[in-house]
C-alpha cells in the first residue's frame, strides 16, 4: 500500500484513485493538481500537542490491532492461495477445491479491506504509522519551531518519547520539561 502523505508525486508519476479513495475509478496524473491537493490535504498530517495525541492513543491502539490481524489473516489466505497454485503446477493439472479456491479468495479480500479501513482511520487522524507490525506510530508536532514527532509503539501505556524529522526510532528521546514546555501542535481553529 502506498503512504501518500509519505510520498512526494512529481511530474508524471501516476497514484490511482483507489489509492485516494476517489469516487469514481480510473489513474490520476499527479499533475492533476487540485484533486490531488484536495485528496492529500484529507489525509496530511497535523502538529499535535502531546495532551491531543495522547487522548487518541485509544482507538489509534484499536486500529493498529485491527491493522495488525487484518494484515495476518490476510498473508494466511495469501499463503493458503498460493499452496493451492504450487500444487496444480507442481501435479501438472489436478482437480481443484474451488470452495476452498473461493474461500481462501473472499477470506484474502476481506482482510485487505478491513487492513486498509484500519490504515485510512490511523492516517485519517493525521498521524504516520511507521511500522505496522510492531504498531509504531508517529503524531507530529513542534518542538521550538522545528517539526519532530511524538512517538508510540504499541504496548506503551503513553507517549514518553519524541524524536527529530530525520533520526527515527533509534533517535527517540524521553520528553522532558523542556519539551513538554516548548512544542506545540496546530492553532486551534
Amino acid at each position: 500500500m502506498t503512504q501518500i502523505d509519505q510520498t512526494f508525486l512529481g511530474a508524471g508519476q501516476r497514484i490511482t484513485l483507489a489509492e485516494l479513495d476517489g469516487p469514481r475509478g480510473g489513474d490520476v496524473h499527479a499533475d492533476d493538481g487540485r484533486l490531488i491537493a484536495r485528496r492529500l490535504s484529507l489525509i496530511m498530517s497535523r502538529r499535535f500537542t502531546l495532551e491531543e495525541a495522547e487522548s487518541l492513543l485509544p482507538e489509534i491502539e484499536k486500529s493498529i490491532r485491527e491493522g495488525i490481524s487484518s494484515k495476518s489473516e490476510l498473508e494466511q489466505a495469501e499463503t493458503a492461495l498460493q499452496a493451492i497454485n504450487q500444487r496444480v503446477i507442481m501435479l501438472g493439472g489436478v482437480l481443484v477445491d474451488r470452495s476452498a479456491v473461493y474461500q481462501n479468495r473472499l477470506r484474502r479480500d476481506q482482510s485487505a479491506e478491513r487492513l486498509k479501513a484500519a490504515i485510512q482511520k490511523i492516517q485519517e487522524s493525521g498521524c504516520l504509522i511507521k511500522d505496522l507490525d510492531v504498531g509504531l506510530v508517529d503524531f507530529p508536532t513542534l518542538f521550538r519551531g522545528d517539526e519532530v514527532y511524538l512517538c508510540w509503539k504499541l504496548g506503551e501505556q503513553g507517549i514518553t518519547f519524541w524524536h527529530g524529522a530525520q533520526e527515527g526510532f533509534a533517535g527517540r528521546k524521553p520528553i522532558d520539561a523542556d519539551f513538554r514546555e516548548h512544542h506545540r501542535g496546530d492553532a486551534a481553529n
